[in-house]
């Protein structure tokens, strides 16, 4: 290749690299140009936006301007009629004015009269607050014994309140005892059908450690309860459990497992259905 085709190669080179650089530019140029259009586009609704909402906002501010103009010539009419009627009123009232004064003319000469009688009724007044006070004595030492019998009537009250929960203490022991008489029958009774002697039972219920927990869980199809205490608490098979709901006798159940804090027991006799929570004291207290 000749120097001059190589120049001419080189030429043609440079002017490739300054077309595409103002390619470049120009096309840049057109990108933000666009991008400003868009950015003016934007500006453009919002601001067409802003005027619809400006012009919606301008007529309802009219139609309440016009509301308001209506109710204000409304109270308006109202308050000439009022005018009407006060100055009507104005006028009733000099007439009751001028009666007033002659009555008043009247008034004046009976009040004469009154003050005569009233110097009477200070001396009468005076009399009867000497007689009042001796009332106000009277009466002071009588709410004093008042008093004095309120608080005996208290004192008497407490009296009858404290006899009244011994009494209720009381027919609740009797109640608890008269129920251990049944269940002991009871318990004697389903132990001489199962041919256990009464000593062995009675010797065994002394023996028996002072143990209560509660029904946790109740199986009725089997006659099977779980009672929240066990070897931990000193639970041993064959111990009895007494079952009590609100003072009143539910069952006595037979311990045939025993768990480090639970044990199972077989209904040994009910006397209503077992639920859980019911207390179970291996002693009756």
């Amino acid at each position: 290749m000749t120097w001059w085709a190589k120049l001419l190669t080189i030429v043609v080179c440079l002017f490739s690299l300054a077309f595409a650089g103002m390619s470049a530019v120009i096309f840049a140029k057109r990108s933000n140009y666009r991008a400003d259009l868009k950015r003016e586009r934007d500006l453009h609704n919002d601001a067409v936006k802003k005027a619809n909402s400006e012009i919606e906002r301008l007529r309802g501010l009219v139609n309440d301007r016009t509301n308001d103009l209506a109710t204000i010539r409304g109270t308006l009419k109202n308050k000439e009629d009022e005018l009407a009627r006060a100055v009507a009123e104005r006028e009733n009232v000099q007439a009751s004015v001028t009666d007033f004064r002659n009555r008043l003319n009247t008034e004046q000469a009976s009040v004469k009269q009154l003050t005569v009688a009233v110097d009477g009724l200070r001396t009468e007044n005076t009399r009867l607050a000497a007689d009042n006070e001796k009332a106000r004595a009277e009466v002071n030492d009588y709410m004093a014994r008042l008093s004095a019998e309120q608080k005996r009537s208290n004192d008497l009250a407490k009296e009858n309140s404290s006899l009244k929960e011994t009494l209720d203490g009381t027919q609740k022991r009797l109640a608890m005892a008269n129920e251990t008489i049944n269940l002991h029958e009871q318990t004697f009774q389903e132990l001489s059908k199962r041919n256990i002697e009464a000593r062995k039972v009675i010797k065994g219920l002394i023996a028996l450690p002072d143990i209560k927990g509660k029904v946790i869980g109740v199986d009725s199809t089997t006659n099977i309860v779980v009672i929240n205490v066990g070897s931990k608490q000193q639970v041993r098979k064959n111990y009895d459990f007494t079952l009590f709901r609100d003072d009143k006798f539910v069952a006595v159940v037979n311990v045939f497992d025993v768990q480090e804090e639970l044990c199972a027991a077989r209904v040994v006799t009910r006397n209503t259905a077992i639920q859980q929570g019911d207390n179970a004291w291996t002693r009756l207290q």
